[in-house]
Parts: structure tokens; C-alpha cells; sequence
């Protein structure tokens, strides 16, 4: 990990020296449909397995880590129940 790629593009020392945050951020999101699963079924007679709720609803997070020397670490999470976030980004 190179300095660009943390704190803003300074050094960590420098930051934390200076009384500000390391912050680390990531998103993931998931499809809030059933699982695929096996089953039995008689020779010839597909088994449908039927399920609750919608199939398409999607719950989008994020979350940060934040460092700061004398304080105690601390988690930021959001969670956003449909669609996504944009943080504006590439």
C-alpha cells in the first residue's frame, strides 16, 4: 500500500500526528433472494421449491474503521435497503 492509496495521500503518521482519523471504507451489497438447493424428487417429476418475499430486493452497506491514537477504535456502517450508494466515484 503505497501513501496515495491512504489517509488522503499523506502518511499515516503525519495524519494521526496532526490528531486526525484513519479511516478505511467498503461496500458490498446482496440479493435478498432464496438460495439454490438441491432436492429429492420422484424420477421424472422436477420438485419446485417455492419461496417467500420478493426476489429481486437488494440491500446495499457500508461500513468504515476509523483509527485515531488515544482514542479507541471505532466501526461507522449504513445499510440502505434498496438500490446503492454513490459516493462519487469511478
Amino acid at each position: 500500500m503505497t501513501y496515495a492509496d491512504a489517509a488522503g495521500g499523506f502518511p499515516s503518521a503525519q495524519v494521526t500526528a496532526s490528531g486526525g482519523w484513519v479511516c478505511f471504507e467498503d461496500e458490498a451489497g446482496a440479493w435478498l433472494n432464496g438460495p439454490v438447493r438441491r432436492t429429492w424428487g420422484k424420477a421424472g417429476q422436477t420438485p419446485v421449491l417455492r419461496l417467500s418475499g420478493k426476489h429481486n430486493d437488494k440491500t446495499s452497506m457500508i461500513a468504515w474503521i476509523c483509527f485515531k491514537d488515544g482514542d479507541k477504535p471505532r466501526m461507522i456502517y449504513a445499510l440502505k435497503p434498496s438500490g446503492g450508494y454513490d459516493l462519487g466515484g469511478n
